[in-house]
């Protein structure tokens, strides 16, 4: 198979494999939709971006960029005042449209700052650090079961969301990561490994 003829799909599985000879994978973490409204209208030869339903506007952004993959928020992850939620249940209509999925899901940190607010965890960690490794632990398995559910829904990969840092350091101890989010992440990667999907 030649670099031109894999599909965008093979194209990024080849990636992840790290194969050599592979051409680079295209794509977007996040991709604004008024930015894909903006870029339709501009082109002009693309379909009107307002007739669209978010989901059919990210996909037209997506051919019209020539990406090889997509990556769709959870409900918990979507900023919804950034774009509106494309959820598990688009995932088929992106892959049947040769779009490499991942299905981006909050990790176990991220969680715990939107239930309790980045402050409250920082008190935690400092006080009660068993207390917030037990609450970490307990999410990690809600984290699993979202994952099962986007490969089930057809997501090739999963992306967890857990920003720990901030541009100078980690907001938490080297041993604290090592203790209580290490364990958690390891689980995850073998719950992905055991779905078959990076």
């Amino acid at each position: 198979m030649t670099a031109n003829s894999f599909t965008s799909i093979q194209r990024v599985h080849q990636a992840l494999s790290r194969s050599r000879g592979t051409p680079a994978a295209r794509g977007e973490l996040v991709l604004d939709l008024q930015f894909v409204r903006e870029l339709l209208a501009w082109k002009g030869n693309a379909p009107a971006p307002e007739g669209l339903d978010p989901a059919d506007l990210l996909m037209e952004g997506c051919r019209t960029l020539n990406l090889d993959l997509v990556c769709l928020q959870s409900d918990q992850v979507a900023v919804k005042q950034l774009n509106p939620v494309i959820g598990m249940e688009s995932i088929r209509r992106f892959r049947d449209a040769d779009l490499f999925v991942f299905w981006i899901v909050d990790g176990v940190f991220q969680s715990a700052v939107r239930r309790h607010g980045l402050t409250a965890v920082f008190s935690l960690i400092a006080k009660s650090p068993d207390v917030l490794a037990s609450e970490l632990k307990s999410t990690s398995d809600q984290v699993m079961i979202l994952m099962k559910k986007g490969v089930d829904a057809g997501a090739h990969g999963i992306l967890m969301a857990d920003d720990i840092a901030y541009n100078r350091s980690t907001y938490m101890s080297p041993d604290f990561i090592e203790q209580c989010l290490q364990p958690v992440w390891k689980a995850q990667t073998e719950k992905a490994k055991a779905l078959g999907v990076p």
